[in-house]
């Protein structure tokens, strides 16, 4: 299995709080996760979608070392998932 190397935009690799609302479509049919985190700012400022893939809340995390206060992850179906990921700037790609 290749390891993906992932690329963190500056304003990502910071220590300002930020808060993270996260989604939950399940998997996919071949296995794959459907979760993501709405990144806002304190403000409220949203500042975009973090496509959790395989790393889990580990994501997090790395992108937003020591200053990431979580809020619960809500279910939703498919369908929504893949609307708000439209919808939402990613942080990479």
């Amino acid at each position: 299995m290749a390891t993906r190397t992932i690329t963190l935009p500056v304003q990502a690799i910071s220590r300002r709080k930020v808060y993270a609302f996260g989604v939950d479509a399940g998997n996919d049919a071949n296995g794959n996760p459907r979760r993501g985190w709405f990144i806002y700012a304190p403000d409220g400022t949203w500042l975009g979608f973090l496509d959790e893939e395989y790393w889990g809340t580990s994501i997090l995390r790395r992108a937003f070392p020591g200053a990431v206060e979580l809020a619960n992850r809500v279910p939703t179906t498919p369908g929504t998932y893949r609307d708000l990921k439209r919808e939402a700037p990613e942080f990479w790609r």
